[in-house]
């Protein structure tokens, strides 16, 4: 499930993920679309809106806030914070990710299982790749094929895929064959593997792949924005990132450009804020196209629950 060089993904948790039908990653974090010179320097802190820093950096690696906790990294270990900052479930984990819907995928000696948010096993770890539950379901793999797990352990959906996400709006990305499709929560398929790679669905629309283009599809299929563009992200409060000749803008739904190609990065709008990239450094821009957060930051990402976490560069305050 790994992207070109344009997007590298570390692990299986955050919803800017594609599907493409070749690579594959243990706990699904996000895309790494933006991703600066600067390699592993600078520690992790959040951020609220206004840019204060509300946690200090501190964590080489740290997440989103979900469920109001974050995993993070301590030393070689990962457990969560809360939003005071303070450890709530004990960093004694080889890797974690994000809570959705109440269970959150964690890494122990090789396997992948889910834990509660009182820390407490939910399901065993006996898987070898594990994604966030959505919708009721987790796309999980053993033995190099990819199927779905319920909230009680269950397969759902049998193991048969090359890669899968997990469903939005009722639909899933999967790979069969070398090709990406979408199946439906019975397994069958609502739109047939015929793409090269393939996004999740928001906002009704789905960001797909052919002949090194992207453009957006509706759940039945449909072409609803061509592909034109050298990458693409989701849609998030109507808008998203777009890059056309190794600039980003933003596109509404109906293709127009609400942001012309003018940043090195970008990501989905979030609490009315978006994240760009200008002169190797990351901040936050308003729907009008306002710095509202400058751009200091060696990597910035979404506001979730009302905060975000950044990168600082070794030396700043």
């Amino acid at each position: 499930m790994k992207r070109t060089s344009k997007s590298e993904a570390a692990m299986f948790l955050v919803a800017a993920v594609v599907l493409v039908a070749f690579g594959a990653w243990t706990v699904w974090k996000d895309a790494q679309r933006m991703q600066p010179s600067g390699g592993g320097v600078g520690l992790f802190g959040y951020i609220d809106p206004t840019g204060a820093m509300v946690i200090a950096p501190q964590f080489e690696l740290a997440y989103d806030f979900s469920g109001g906790l974050a995993a993070v990294r301590v030393g070689s270990r990962t457990g969560f914070i809360d939003k005071s900052g303070t450890v709530v479930i004990a960093a004694q984990y080889d890797d974690a990710g994000e809570f959705n819907e109440g269970m959150a995928a964690v890494l122990m000696s090789g396997k992948l299982g889910y834990i509660d948010t009182t820390g407490m096993m939910a399901i065993a770890p006996v898987f070898d790749r594990a994604g966030p539950f959505s919708e009721g379901l987790a796309p999980v793999a053993t033995e190099g094929k990819y199927g779905y797990v319920d909230k009680a352990g269950d397969m759902a959906i049998p193991a048969r895929f090359r890669h899968a996400l997990p469903f939005t709006e009722g639909l899933a990305a999967v790979v069969l064959d070398e090709q990406c499709g979408y199946i439906d929560k019975a397994g069958d398929f609502a739109i047939p593997p015929e793409f090269a790679h393939g996004g999740q669905f928001a906002n009704g629309l789905a960001r797909v792949c052919v002949d090194d283009e992207w453009g957006y599809i509706d759940r039945t299929g449909q072409w609803v924005i061509p592909p034109q563009f050298e990458d693409a992200g989701e849609f998030s409060e109507d808008l998203s990132p777009v890059e056309v000749d190794g600039r980003w803008g933003f596109v509404d739904a109906s293709g127009n450009m609400a942001f012309p190609p003018q940043f090195e990065k970008a990501r989905g709008f979030s609490n009315g804020l978006a994240v760009v990239q200008v002169n190797g450094r990351q901040g936050y821009i308003d729907r009008q196209g306002a710095f509202v957060v400058p751009a200091v930051y060696l990597n910035a990402y979404p506001f979730r629950e009302g905060l975000a976490r950044v990168r600082i560069a070794p030396g700043r305050p």
